[in-house]
């Protein structure tokens, strides 16, 4: 679900989180933005959406917002059929009926991503519902699958109900001045789980548009002198700066095609490019 709701991003289209948590709204909706570097999501971004500006669910753009379980009702009547409804607290995606067909993903780069978060993190939905020795007994094969399922069912739901139910978190996040929280250090190896995360979504990008600089054309600066902004020369001076976005995609794998070419259509790709053009 992750990967799809990443991939969905990527894509630009509209996208409502919902949770009975404002802690994870909002630390969801920023780790999500992380994982799209070296781009930046560039359009509507709400983590925590009040129920005033419900209607913002309609506008025709694509959007990233989040709203509790508390002010879900009211917002149901606002969100378009091209809304992805992503549910945190029971791990679900609703595809509205009106959303856009996505492209195939690039076959072995992204069984190769499924692969590196499967192995960074697979454990952290276990260990959120207190059942992290128990997958570890799965994985080393020390119970079944069918056992391991039976456990599952017995233990995990529960004890995430309970943790929904706990006091929110939100406004946990920031201390005073004086907390001894301010000198607390990040665990080196939970750090290191993280970085590795986010080079993996990173190395997938690398992967998919590595050859884009060969298709880059930029005019020769030293002529920009002589030319007086605003003048035709200078108009077609300009006119040089470009991306050969249809030279791109026709020169890479025929599988990666559809995916590149609507990747290089959106907004984020080409401020992506836009910073290189004229860095």
């Amino acid at each position: 679900n992750i990967l799809h709701l990443w991939y969905c991003l990527t894509m630009e289209r509209k996208v409502l989180l919902v949770s009975s948590q404002h802690s994870i709204l909002t630390v969801c909706s920023e780790i999500l933005c992380s994982l799209l570097y070296p781009m930046k999501w560039s359009h509507l971004y709400v983590p925590m959406l009040p129920k005033f500006l419900c209607p913002m669910l309609d506008a025709p753009v694509p959007y990233l917002c989040g709203v509790t379980r508390d002010n879900w009702m009211t917002c149901q009547q606002f969100v378009s059929d091209e809304t992805i409804v992503v549910d945190l607290d029971r791990n679900s995606l609703m595809f509205g009926q009106q959303t856009m067909e996505l492209p195939p993903v690039p076959g072995k780069k992204w069984s190769k991503l499924h692969a590196s978060l499967h192995e960074i993190a697979g454990h952290l939905f276990w260990k959120a519902r207190g059942m992290d020795s128990e997958y570890q007994d799965f994985l080393q094969n020390k119970i079944t699958e069918s056992a391991f399922r039976e456990v599952v069912k017995r233990k995990g739901g529960k004890r995430w109900r309970e943790k929904l139910g706990t006091l929110d978190q939100a406004f946990c996040l920031q201390h005073t001045p004086d907390s001894e929280h301010l000198n607390a250090t990040v665990d080196d190896q939970e750090q290191n789980q993280w970085d590795r995360l986010q080079e993996a979504f990173l190395r997938f990008f690398v992967a998919v548009l590595k050859d884009y600089r060969k298709f880059i054309h930029v005019p020769d600066s030293s002529q920009l002198n002589s030319l007086v902004p605003g003048s035709s020369d200078w108009i077609e001076w300009s006119k040089k700066h470009y991306f050969d976005r249809e030279g791109f995609v026709d020169s890479q794998k025929p599988e990666y095609c559809s995916y590149l070419s609507e990747l290089c259509s959106t907004q984020q790709f080409d401020d992506f490019i836009t910073k290189r053009l004229y860095s």
